[in-house]
């Protein structure tokens, strides 16, 4: 989704441990937009203006830098309008401390019912392992065996052909044994940084040092266009999911989202289980 500097910054803007990311960046949001016209990538550039009495104006604009087509004609677009145009798209994501906390508790009840499932695929899978292994181990006896001294039971071909199709299963099989035990976790870890995302962006944004911008926006949404002097957001695909289409979604987990009064987990929740298809696992 985004490079591991940017990635380590959002951890510890998640209140999570993450490797010292130092670097300060005198524009935020270079190198993350391109100009939507030519392809080009978006540079920043700063001007100041001096007025007769003596105060001195500071500006940031933003700018297709034409490496691509010299003659385009993307405007510029000045860093306040491109803060104004970026919190609009994290108001569109905001949610209310009370429906997090119960999203959060929602999806950990999801993550209860689905453990006792994986459970018994857990344990399908451990019988699967021990039966492959039994047939490696038969497989070899027969092979080996005084009986087969003349390839009578099992050419060699045959043999390396069974031997190799147990083997790959076998190795799958302990693949995803290796993988199963840490999905859940992931899982839930997953959706908790979701939810608290979408509960706080908008104020860290509006709070936060350069850096702190830059890794919101690169977490927000991908292929950041700038067109019109507009940045264009396509949100990453849990976004989408979750708040880009609120008719999927539905008009009550909306209005919950949004709202301080109580929700009806009953109600909520049926829409809300199916907007977790972005989930892994």
């Amino acid at each position: 989704m985004i490079t591991e500097e940017e990635y380590q910054r959002v951890q510890v803007i998640l209140g999570r441990k993450g490797k010292p990311a130092p670097k300060s960046h005198l524009f935020a949001f270079t190198g993350l937009m391109r100009c939507a016209v030519c392809g080009s990538a978006v540079t920043a550039e700063e001007k100041f203006k001096h007025q007769k009495n003596g105060n001195v104006h500071h500006y940031i604009y933003y700018h297709c830098t034409k490496k691509k087509n010299p003659n385009c004609l993307e405007k510029s677009v000045e860093v306040k309008e491109l803060h104004r145009q970026i919190d609009g798209a994290l108001e569109g994501i905001t949610v209310s401390e009370e429906f997090k906390n119960w999203a959060i508790k929602y999806l950990h009840e999801i993550r209860t019912n689905e453990a006792t499932t994986q459970h018994i695929a857990f344990q399908n899978k451990q019988k699967d392992l021990e039966e492959v292994s039994e047939q490696l181990g038969s497989l070899l006896l027969k092979y080996t065996s005084v009986q087969n001294k003349d390839g009578k039971l099992i050419s060699d071909a045959e043999y390396d052909s069974l031997k190799s199709t147990l083997l790959k299963r076998k190795e799958s099989l302990e693949s995803a044994l290796r993988s199963q035990g840490s999905e859940l976790e992931q899982w839930v870890e997953l959706s908790e940084r979701t939810f608290n995302f979408a509960r706080y962006a908008r104020a860290w944004f509006e709070k936060g040092d350069l850096d702190v911008k830059r890794a919101i926006l690169a977490c927000l949404g991908s292929n950041l266009l700038v067109e019109g002097g507009k940045l264009k957001i396509q949100l990453r695909p849990v976004f989408q999911t979750l708040f880009g289409n609120t008719s999927k979604v539905g008009a009550v987990t909306v209005s919950a989202r949004t709202s301080e009064n109580p929700i009806a987990p009953g109600v909520i929740g049926e829409n809300l289980v199916k907007s977790t298809s972005w989930l892994p696992g």
